[in-house]
């Protein structure tokens, strides 16, 4: 199927054409010739795109007044616009729980006394659609 307005000499792949195979149609009308246009072999499937930045750990804060974690990227980590970052924060290497029942999945998790003296990390999943998602894990901290 032919993409509407890709008629130049190059073509930069979209979201749309994830997971296809494209080709390119080049025709050549000489004048006094018949026109002949020629179909190119199709590339390999279009993947998935790369998350441009420079990813490393996230930073936990702990704000000792409170007992509030904060998780934050560093300034710059994700250079990519349309991202989404989730959360989730983890308790000796087990998934925590909010007292309602539901994961604790922001970027803020409140301590509570089972924290103490445990392991608490938060996993962030950048993500963005067609492209491959980055996992990232704090280091480690022992309230």
């Amino acid at each position: 199927v032919a993409i509407a307005g890709a008629t130049g000499g190059t073509y930069s792949l979209v979201a749309a054409d994830y997971n296809t195979k494209t080709t390119v149609r080049v025709t050549a009308p000489v004048s006094g010739f018949l026109t002949s246009s020629l179909l190119s072999a199709p590339t390999g499937v279009v993947a998935k795109g790369i998350l441009s930045g420079s990813f490393a750990a996230p930073m936990v804060t702990n704000n000792t007044v409170t007992g509030k974690l904060t998780a934050s990227l560093t300034a710059g980590s994700v250079t990519d616009s349309g991202t989404s970052i989730a959360y989730q924060w983890y308790r000796n290497g087990a998934p925590i729980y909010l007292p309602t029942g539901v994961l604790a999945k922001s970027s803020t998790y409140s301590l509570t006394a089972a924290d103490f003296g445990r392991e608490i990390r938060v996993r962030l999943i950048v993500s963005k659609p067609n492209y491959t998602s980055v996992t990232l894990y704090s280091v480690p901290i022992f309230p």
